[in-house]
């Protein structure tokens, strides 16, 4: 298999090709062989065979959930990939344009061949600095958690991500908007802000700027937004692995360990006054905001939360300004009325 183009390989991307073509399916509303028969029509249709197969599928008597067994995701074209998904568990389906809905889990993903080209690439390059750390143990399997619920009546979008990687970090992504004329709205997103560089376009099927859907996304208001990081001892060996190896400790002064953790301690107060300089000018709980970030990056702290809970409902469109001065700056962190702290 080739991977020439496989820089632009995103951990995340492969899994949610996955959840995208079943997500497309309506299987809320079959029994299990039903659900199958469906799956394998639509696969079929979008010439999907030698990228999308499982081993088997079951749904709840009513529908409710559907199971989809040891789902193989393997691509060497549009995305040079070869995953194993073990179980997409797929609730609360509704694919209809006025009440889409789904929450689905993607569990255990992992390359489907370790020693081939892409489990290399996936091993030593996506993950290489994981492995690093870790000693060279190969990346443990991790969970992917989506759910989203859009009402047209309401203009309203619930959105929620979260990644379980037991080598790396426990993260969560929450969001909720008002004001989207529709869901692909959004992707425009990506047109205003670096920050939003990422997001895929689905307003027209490829990367481009669309007029229609940039006028919608001016109109899309955040009503709330959370990031929650906690580490699982990525960073807590990655500060290990500098203290042995890049603080300077005498063994004439007694226990080497012991000054490793003073010289660590102080070196993350350090960064903690500096970034306190950076961002007291637009941030007024700028304190509290260091000793989470920077802590959590030093291994001080175990995790950090950021949310975003305005008073009234801001514009996305703000992001575009962001970074253009320290008043602009402030203002608009006081309007998402922001707080950082510690987990």
């Amino acid at each position: 298999m080739s991977i020439k183009n496989s820089k632009n390989i995103k951990v995340i991307v492969p899994a949610t090709l996955a959840v995208i073509v079943i997500s497309y399916l309506g299987l809320s509303s079959y029994a299990s062989t039903q659900a199958e028969e469906r799956l394998t029509t639509f696969i079929t249709e979008n010439n999907l065979e030698d990228s999308i197969s499982w081993k088997s599928v079951s749904a709840s008597p009513l529908g409710a959930t559907v199971t989809i067994n040891k789902v193989k995701v393997e691509n060497e074209n549009l995305l040079p990939v070869e995953l194993l998904i073990n179980k997409v568990v797929i609730k609360d389906f509704n694919d209809d344009n006025h009440n889409n809905s789904a929450n689905i889990l993607l569990s255990k993903i992992q390359p489907i061949d370790d020693e081939n080209e892409f489990g290399q690439y996936y091993h030593n390059e996506i993950f290489g600095m994981v492995k690093a750390v870790n000693e060279g143990k190969a990346i443990t399997p991790y969970d992917l958690q989506l759910h989203w619920h859009y009402l047209a009546k309401d203009k309203s979008l619930k959105f929620g991500v979260k990644a379980n990687a037991p080598d790396i970090t426990d993260a969560e992504f929450e969001a909720e908007f008002e004001n989207v004329a529709d869901i692909a709205s959004l992707s425009q997103a990506k047109y205003m802000h670096p920050t939003f560089s990422m997001i895929p376009d689905m307003s027209s099927g490829r990367d481009r700027y669309d007029t229609q859907a940039a006028q919608n996304f001016e109109r899309v208001k955040v009503k709330y937004l959370a990031v929650k990081f906690k580490d699982q001892g990525y960073l807590e060996r990655i500060n290990t692995l500098e203290g042995r190896y890049n603080l300077p400790v005498l063994p004439s002064k007694g226990d080497v360990e012991k000054q490793r953790k003073t010289l660590a301690i102080e070196r993350s107060k350090v960064a903690i006054v500096d970034c306190e300089k950076n961002i007291s000018e637009i941030y007024n709980d700028y304190k509290k905001a260091c000793s989470a970030l920077i802590g959590t990056w030093f291994s001080q702290e175990k995790g950090f939360h950021i949310v975003a809970d305005p008073k009234n409902p801001v514009s996305l469109s703000v992001f575009d300004k962001l970074g253009s001065n320290n008043r602009s700056d402030k203002k608009i962190i006081n309007d998402f009325n922001i707080s950082i702290k510690t987990l």
